[in-house]
Order: structure tokens, then sequence, then C-alpha cells
């Protein structure tokens, strides 16, 4: 018995009228940004190819929650082959149109592509399953699930149960060709008890309701949570290139120096959503809610206010909205922006590639610029306008260190190969000086032409970036560049990972430009490799190495720092669950080192747990702030005298051939 074909009007009208509502939909959501603004930022798609097939095509940051990734991997193949499935393989069966596939595969044509569609739509329900399962059952803390998300989960389960059930029910009377539909042939037989009349009835009504809930879907995309299925994508491709260690420049002091006029133009961070530009109301607009940042996040490990989550959706609910209300206050507390570490680990973690640190640190901007600061906040700022480091203490303490470590300055010798930046912390702090020592051990060891700024070193501007003090930043910058140019630097080696990215990853924005930097690790492991230096004295201790954000994360150091341990004669190096570029913060970043939030536990107390569980002596550290923060911790938790935290140069300056 042959089934009629559905009427081709009615559904012309159908898909008609899905098309329309999309379209409107389509129009309503884009005119807050524009359709320009999207144009103009595809100049970015030809270096983000790789990024766009990795994460968006291979769904490769969904994938690393396994249970999840397969589930989204399944709907969204299943759904694209479907929809791919109806819109060209059907047209030839539906409207008798010899396609150039049915004129070069003829009967082959159907076979095929009914095999195809049967086992992609039962993987599609399979999918669906696993996320109901997810939402309903599992629930984990880190998702919320409101009524939206279970009806458009189930509106996806019966498009995909009505599409078997109408190919099962079709099968019932075409007997033949159930072996290209095995899904469906499975299903067929318990339907074939079924009297005739009925099951023709049912095989109507299921061919239609299936028509009609994909019609309701495509058209409902724009209006609902279905959106991210072209955002996300979307905000992937017109991804800026800018290194993910640098944040958004909102202007260049240099051309307001020299333009006075322009600076009335300039906006001091995000007072509301409509102080962004175009890019990142996408960016906004692209968040799917799914709770992956506020799951890897410090400030929600220690309960802190921020979840970088809900930054993300109260940005969104403004915009959605069109309200254009201060943000700072009645939508978002203080306490939320300044908890944030700007560790970024929410960042490489999120599936839409948000830009959380950007957003939150264009708020403390606004903070800033509205002079909303405490007293240890402003006691920085003023520490580094005043003297010009992050301590308050004086310049000429630099070169007394110089001295008392006997390195010539640039002053001296300015025909060096590398110009050490030692940086604050470990210029002044009487712990964070002994890593300086160590690592000027190891050079002079190793016969490394090198200098230092003594007096004239100053602060490299981190910390007022970083706390939304663009302006002081800039200043700061700005002088140092003018500084390497003065004494012809080519190579710069710093200690400290935040340095170490300012130098190297913001200010190249600023005119910093064909100058080399490196992390004392990187140098390290390259004379270790190269037999300039030797490691043979045996450190006989069980340790585990403490990756900073700063410079695994964001600059995807970490291989050089184990490749130096593996050389260590007696050292048994053991990994923690968070390391590499999925470190976990000490706490200390964004500024965080010189103010304090209210938490219910310090994060560095958190990530030196995690470390201490694996039963180490040792904690190696390659940042002088992670030192101070996990050093604080073990003084908190009272086992400051049973674990060791020390610097990766102290461990290889014991183990140096020759000391």
């Amino acid at each position: 018995m042959d089934l009629a074909p559905p009427s081709p009007t009615i559904m012309y009208i159908l898909a008609t009228g899905s098309l329309v509502m999309f379209t409107y939909g389509f129009y309503i959501r884009v005119r807050v940004y524009g359709v320009s603004g999207f144009i103009n930022q595809l100049k970015y798609f030809s270096r983000n190819y790789t990024r766009f097939l990795r994460d968006v095509l291979l769904q490769g940051r969904v994938l690393s929650d396994p249970y999840i990734g397969i589930s989204h991997l399944l709907i969204m193949y299943g759904f694209l082959i479907l929809l791919f499935g109806k819109v060209v393989l059907g047209f030839p069966f539906l409207f008798n149109l010899n396609l150039p596939l049915v004129l070069i595969f003829k009967d082959s044509y159907f076979r095929y592509s009914s095999l195809i569609m049967d086992i992609s739509g039962f993987l599609f329900i399979v999918g669906v399953c696993l996320a109901l399962i997810r939402r309903v059952v599992i629930k984990p803390w880190k998702l919320e699930t409101g009524l939206e998300d279970i009806i458009a989960l189930v509106a996806l389960l019966y498009l995909g149960l009505s599409g078997l059930l109408t190919e099962s029910f079709k099968l019932v009377f075409s007997p033949y060709s159930s072996i290209w539909s095995p899904i469906g042939s499975i299903l067929s037989s318990p339907l074939a008890t079924i009297p005739t009349n009925i099951a023709v009835a049912l095989h109507t009504l299921f061919w239609w309701s299936h028509i009609l809930a994909a019609c309701i879907i495509v058209a409902a995309i724009p209006y609902s949570k279905l959106w991210h299925i072209l955002a996300v994508p979307g905000n992937v491709a017109i991804q800026s290139d800018k290194p993910l260690g640098s944040l958004i420049t909102p202007f260049l002091l240099s051309e307001l120096l020299s333009n006075p006029e322009a600076m009335e133009k300039v906006r001091f961070g995000i007072g509301n959503v409509w102080d962004l530009d175009w890019p990142r109301r996408f960016m906004v607009d692209s968040c799917t809610n799914c709770g992956r940042c506020d799951e890897v996040c410090p400030a929600v490990a220690s309960r802190r206010a921020l979840k970088p989550r809900m930054i993300i959706q109260k940005l969104k609910k403004q915009l959605i909205s069109g309200e254009a209300e201060a943000l700072i206050g009645s939508v978002i507390s203080e306490d939320e922006v300044w908890s944030c570490t700007t560790c970024g680990k929410c960042m490489i973690t999120c599936p839409a590639w948000i830009g959380h640190v950007d957003f939150i640190v264009d708020l403390r901007r606004w903070l800033v610029g509205n002079s909303r600061l405490d007293k240890k906040k402003s006691d920085l700022l003023s520490n580094l306008a005043h003297s010009s480091n992050s301590l308050g203490m004086s310049q000429w303490d630099r070169q007394e260190l110089a001295a008392k470590l006997n390195v010539k300055t640039i002053q001296e010798s300015s025909n060096i190969e590398y110009l050490l930046w030692i940086g604050c912390l470990a210029s002044y702090d009487s712990r964070a000086i002994k890593i300086t020592e160590s690592l000027i051990n190891i050079l002079k060891s190793a016969n490394i032409s090198f200098a230092v700024l003594g007096a004239e070193e100053t602060c490299c501007g981190d910390p007022a970036r970083r706390l939304g003090e663009e302006s002081r930043f800039q200043e700061i910058a700005l002088n140092n560049i003018e500084l390497f140019k003065k004494y012809g630097v080519k190579k710069v080696l710093t200690l400290c990972p935040h340095c170490y990215n300012t130098l190297k990853n913001e200010y190249p924005k600023l005119g910093l430009l064909n100058i080399e930097v490196y992390h004392y690790s990187e140098l390290i492991e390259n004379l270790i490799s190269h037999g300039a230096i030797k490691l043979s004295n045996p450190v006989n201790t069980v340790a585990v190495l403490h990756d900073p954000c700063y410079l695994a994360r964001y600059n995807n150091i970490y291989s050089q720092p184990r490749a130096i341990l593996k050389q260590i004669p007696g050292l048994k190096i053991r990994e923690a669950k968070n390391r590499k570029r999925k470190t976990f913060c000490c706490g200390g970043g964004g500024a965080n080192y010189w103010y304090e939030v209210p938490e219910e536990k310090r994060i560095s107390v958190v990530r030196l747990e995690e470390l201490t569980s694996l039963n180490v002596e040792r904690v190696i550290t390659e940042c002088p702030f992670c030192l101070a923060m996990l050093e604080d911790a073990a003084r908190i938790k009272g086992i400051d005298e049973k674990i060791s935290i020390c610097d990766l140069t102290e461990l290889i300056s014991k183990s140096l051939s020759g000391v």
C-alpha cells in the first residue's frame, strides 16, 4: 500500500510562515548590533577558521565534559542532518524534482539518504534524552534549568520521535525498503499489528505534527535559547586576534595627548550595556547560561560574591530588554566586580568564547572613573603614582639591591644580551628577593650577559590595568617603552609572570616593537637542553608544581618548567588535577594581592589544599605572588613548618653543578 504524499501547498504555507517568523525575530534580535557590525568583524574569520573548526564544528570545548559533549554533538549534527535531509534530500521525493544527485545515483540516492536519516534521527533522540536526563535527574549545581529549557528539549525530542514514527508507519506499508531504515524497521514490527485504517491515520498525524514541530522550532530560534545555534558560531567566527593575556584597549593615551579634543569621546569603562561596542554586545547575546565558567572560577570556589556567568547574564538581560539602567549598584554589586582575580580560566572554558575578564575590568574602569575605590585600592594607585612601584618603596632600593647582588646596571654596561626585569615584589619583599638571588646565581653560572635597570626600573603597570586605572597603566607603559628605546634593549628576561604577560602581550599595542620577552623558565630550559648549565646535585623530595595563571594559561608556558624538573636528580614530581592551562589561581591576580573581598575561604587556601592532598613535601612556584599567597595560606592552615614552598629558581640553584 502506497501512502499519499503530503500536500505541497500546505507545506509551502507552513514553511513560509516559519521563515517569516524567523526572519522577523532575527531582525529584532540583531537590530541592537546592526548587521554591518557583523560584516565588519568577519575580517577576523580568516584567522579564526581553525578555532571555528575545533570548537564549533568539532565541539572541542564542549567535549571537555564527555557527557554533555557527546549529548550536544549528537543533537547538533542530528539536527543539522535532519534539517538538510528535509530541505534538500526530501525535495525530489516530495515534488518529483530531478536534482543532480537523483540523476547520478538514481535509486541508490533514496536508499542511502534513508539510511543516513534513520540513523541520524535515532542518534538525535539519544542526544536529547541525555540532555533531558542531565537537567531533570542529574541536575549539576552549575546548571540553571527553567521551563524554557525543558520545553525546548521536549520539542526537540518530539521532533525526533515523530520523524522516527512517521518512517516506521511508512515501513509497515513498504516493507521492501526496511533494510535501509534499520531503526524504523525495528519499530515497524509491533506497529504492523495496528489496524490499517488506524495506522494510516497515525502516519498522517505524526507526519503533519513532525512538519509542524520543525516549523515551530525554526521560527522560535530567534526568540528562545535556541538562538545560540546561530550566536555561538557567529561569536567564535568574529573573535578578534588579540592575545588571551591582553585586555581590550579602550583608548590610546598617546593619541589623546596629541589630540585633547578626542578626550571628550572617551568612555571610562561601561556604565550600562549600551557602552559596549558591537562585537561585545553580540558576545553577551551568545552566552548560553551553561555555567561552565562558574564551575572553574576560583571566586566561586571560595564563595565570593562573583559568578562570572551572572555578570554576562545580567548584561544580556539589559541588552535584550533595552534598559539603560546603571549597572553598578542596581544590577551588579561592587563586590562581584572586585572578586575577580582575572585568572582567565572562565575564558578558556567557555564554549561560546566569551571574554568575561574584559567585561569585569571594564566595570572596574567605570568604578575608578567615578572614584569608587576603598583605601587599599587608592593606596595602590597612589604608590604607583608617587613611588613608581606597587609597594610604595624608594626607587633607590632597587639600585642598592643591584649593588648587593653584584649585578651591573644597564647604565654601566649597555652592551648586554638581556635586560633582567626584576619586578616590584622581587625587588622589595625580603622573601621574594631570594628568588632574585637564585635567578642571578643561575644566570652568572651560565655566563649570560645581562644587566638591570636599577633605580630606573618601575612597575610594569599590570596592577593598575587590572584594577581598572587604564590611564595610569598606559602612562607607565609609555615611559617604560621610551626607556627600552633609550638603552637599545632587544631582549627582556622577566622573573614575574605578570610582568612577562604585560610586556609581551600588552605593550606592543602601545608601541613596544621588535623586543623579545622571555620568562626565566624559557631561558633556563634552553640553557639546560644545550648543556650551558648542568643540574647534578640531588634534591631528594616529593613535590608538586603550581602553574601560575599568567604563565601557563595566558602564555602556554608549562612544558618548560616540567622539562627542567625532570633534570633534577632525586626529585619526584606529582601532578595536581588543576594543572598546565587548567591550573587553579593562587588568588593574587587582578590586583587582588593588594586588597580583600568577602569570602568564606581564601582562594590561596583552596589551592593549597588541592596541592597538599597529593602528600607532597614541597610546592614549587614560578611567580613571587604565587609564592607569597601560598606561603600565607600555609600559615593560615598551620602547616607552614610541614610543607616547604619555594620558587623553581631556588630548586635549580640547589641542584646546580659546582654550587
